[in-house]
């Protein structure tokens, strides 16, 4: 497995444990210290950071000989093996039209989707996970066209870059499979542990959604939480 990480705080891998660093199956880890020095909107008292907006920039950080790119947000973990499914869906992607494969977040029947933009009947898709066909990204200047976006509907954007990402594509996205952007919201007030058994089994991307996380404290005590919690004290012995 290759690794790129774009990141504010520099290019060393310290942060990294070394249970990953030495992993039989980690190829390359490369990261990316991320020095501009932009404004981007509606960061103050949110869960998100400004990373959110740096995968707009992966054109000027990525090797461009790459095929594919498969986009994981950091509130993203690994339930299972995940190789045979995401090179069926990247397959998929590379032999269609299209530029990304995605979730579908919001459908044609929620006011909730594109209409706030003056776009209707188009699907919105959650960017948590992104299949993405490098060559066709480039060479449609996906990115920078991202870039010019970003300036011009600031002040619209509710969801951040999510939004941006769907404003462009408009609903030209392949679906992509449910259990590679497996999405469950830590409830403040209900602390069930809600996966079936199918899910466990077969969920590979567990996609932490909404604004309690599994480290905060209104997230940790869910009983959903404990994909996390395992993973970490094997990481961090703690």
């Amino acid at each position: 497995i290759n690794f790129s990480i774009i990141y504010k705080q520099g290019d060393k891998k310290d942060f990294i444990p070394e249970k990953i660093l030495a992993h039989e199956n980690l190829n390359t880890l490369n990261i990316y210290e991320f020095d501009k020095k932009l404004s981007f909107p509606n960061l103050n008292d949110v869960h998100v950071s400004e990373a959110t907006y740096y995968r707009l920039f992966i054109h000027e950080y990525i090797d461009n000989k790459i095929e594919t790119l498969v986009y994981v947000d950091s509130d993203i973990i690994c339930l299972n093996p995940f190789e045979d499914v995401l090179n069926e869906e990247l397959k998929k992607l590379i032999e269609s039209k299209n530029i990304i494969s995605a979730k579908t977040e919001f459908d044609l029947n929620s006011k909730e989707g594109l209409e706030r933009f003056g776009i209707k009947d188009k699907n919105y898709f959650n960017a948590g996970v992104l299949l993405i066909d490098y060559q066709k990204w480039l060479k449609e200047k996906v990115g920078k066209k991202l870039i010019k976006n970003l300036s011009l509907n600031k002040a619209e954007l509710k969801y951040w870059d999510q939004d941006l990402l769907n404003i462009y594509f408009e609903g030209n996205f392949l679906e992509l499979n449910n259990y590679l952007n497996f999405k469950v919201y830590l409830n403040e007030n209900d602390f069930k542990y809600t996966f079936n058994k199918k899910e466990e089994e077969e969920g590979i991307f567990l996609h932490y959604s909404g604004k309690f996380k599994p480290w905060s404290l209104k997230g940790a005590l869910n009983g959903n939480s404990n994909f996390y919690h395992s993973y970490y004290k094997k990481l961090y012995e703690d």
